[in-house]
Parts: C-alpha cells; structure tokens; sequence
C-alpha cells in the first residue's frame, strides 16, 4: 500500500530494500535492490518502509534513523487528512 501511495502520488520508486529476498526478485513491478544495509551505501535516496509487524518496523526505523536516514512522507492523493493533523517525515 506505500508502494501504491508513493507511486500514485508521482514519488519515483527506485526498488524494495527486503532482508529475506534476493536481489533482483521483482515485488509489485519493482526489484528488490538489497538488504537494509544497500541504503548505507545508497544515500541520496528517502526510505518509505511499509513493513506489517509493529515490533520489526520500529526496529528498522531505529536502525535506519541512528544512521540518519532521510524518510519520505508519502500520502495517497485521495487521502482525506484533518486539519489537525501533523504531516511529517515518515508520515
């Protein structure tokens, strides 16, 4: 769904960042690029991380962040945002 988000929205999407599948395996019509560690090398490049599992997220975006990571915000162009919301990196 960030992936849709990002992509809707006119984000240019460069691959997935996956530790359990090998470079190369394509994931909703873009490529795995690499392991978390494939954006130590890589950045010039905003992570929007989609990941499920609250627990393995907030130990990605620590991990990331500690590393000082820029994070993109992604909102879908039909979503409906309050006023009152806050719009942030890695919203």
């Amino acid at each position: 769904m960030v992936a849709e988000a990002a992509a809707t929205g006119g984000a240019e999407i460069v691959g997935f960042l996956d530790d359990h599948l090998a470079v190369g395996t394509p994931v909703l019509g873009w490529r795995v690029l690499g392991t978390l560690d494939w954006i130590g090398h890589n950045r010039d490049v905003a992570v929007a991380h989609g990941i499920g599992v609250n627990s393995i997220r907030q130990q990605a975006t620590w991990s990331l962040d500690t590393k000082g990571i820029t994070f993109a915000t992604v909102i879908h162009p039909s979503a409906v945002v309050s006023t009152y919301a806050e719009i942030a990196a890695g919203s």
